[in-house]
């Protein structure tokens, strides 16, 4: 498994896709360094299209991981 993680400025979302481009349901997304850090809800969970909506807290660059 691998994943790919987009962001698109004018929709506010993440999107997760597999090597082969398919979206990735039910993905863990962790924006920063720990739950909870910097900010409370940093932790996303993509839906069945791949996608999570960005949260207005998230101002900084951060690592993504999922």
């Amino acid at each position: 498994f691998s994943s790919l993680v987009s962001y698109a400025d004018q929709q506010d979302v993440l999107t997760v896709i597999d090597e082969s481009g398919k979206p990735v349901a039910g993905a863990s997304i962790l924006l920063g360094y720990e739950v909870g850090n910097p900010f409370g809800g940093n932790v996303l969970t993509t839906a069945a299209n791949g996608t999570a909506t960005v949260p207005t807290d998230w101002k900084a660059a951060l690592p993504v991981t999922v």
